[in-house]
């Protein structure tokens, strides 16, 4: 990794997507675990950075310390808390104003924690000051009016994420959150602003928040449209591991702010 270290005293940021590149599913991707330890018993300071808004920050610390990775929860990112930070720096107080939420339970815990009224579990027809919208498995017709009714009627328009699909244990797909939101612009003519990969803005918070420049830090990622965009928009390094979503067939023809400068086959290469 020579575009990164220049010595063995440097210190650096690792930010780890987390579908893909520590697990998939359940099941920890080989030599993760190994090599997440290595890099901290080195000193680096490790950072998670997920799309995935369905579940709480707790629950993914929760998952990788059963795989044998301890960390801080300031230390897990989710791009439904990146919706929190992004709505409470550019609104303010949000306390007592109304959210309608497409999607799952990260989402909904961000969103109280913030003292919002929360609407879109029953597929209210609530006019809200804010629709959210995340991956939701329990999408309905009547989920998609709600938040169409509210957009047309004023509400602010915001995603946590694009990604078309994330990666199953057996090999296979489903689909994510960037579903949804297509169907809710559809019907709306709307487009969000979107707080995940990738946009820049969890990035920035953890190069303030560890005071490392952009020089030594380093994305880890599994898909070219989100990881590794996100870091040559951030303009930090780019490094696809495979496993997850992209191939190294596909990263060979990537160009632009597709194109990693590192491919590697598993987290081992890094330590």
């Amino acid at each position: 990794m020579d575009r990164l270290i220049r010595s063995d005293k440097e210190k650096l940021t690792y930010i780890f997507d987390l579908d893909g590149v520590i697990y998939r599913g359940m099941v920890p991707q080989p030599f993760a675990v190994e090599s997440v330890n290595a890099l901290l018993d080195k000193g680096h300071s490790v950072y998670y950075f997920t799309n995935n808004a369905c579940h709480t920050r707790q629950f993914y610390k929760d998952k990788i310390h059963k795989m044998g990775i301890e960390t801080d929860l300031d230390h897990i990112m989710t791009s439904a808390y990146a919706a929190a930070l992004y709505m409470t720096e550019t609104y303010g107080d949000l306390k007592g104003k109304s959210v309608y939420v497409v999607g799952m339970e990260g989402i909904f815990d961000e969103m109280e924690r913030l003292g919002m009224k929360c609407f879109g579990s029953l597929g209210e027809l609530e006019l809200t000051d804010f629709v959210l919208c995340g991956l939701d498995r329990n999408l309905t017709y009547k989920k998609l009016w709600g938040a169409m009714n509210s957009i047309r009627h004023g509400a602010i328009f915001i995603a946590t994420n694009r990604d078309k699909t994330f990666p199953l244990e057996d090999g296979m797909f489903a689909p994510a959150g960037g579903a949804c939101v297509a169907a809710i612009e559809e019907c709306t003519d709307f487009h969000p602003y979107v707080c995940g990969k990738p946009n820049t803005y969890v990035l920035d918070k953890v190069m303030k928040l560890t005071g490392t420049d952009r020089e030594h830090t380093i994305m880890i990622g599994d898909r070219l449209d989100t990881d590794i965009e996100v870091a040559h928009n951030a303009g930090i390094t780019a490094c696809l591991v495979l496993g997850g979503c992209s191939t190294r067939e596909e990263a060979e023809v990537a160009t632009g702010k597709l194109k990693p400068h590192y491919v590697i086959d598993d987290l081992r290469p890094l330590v």
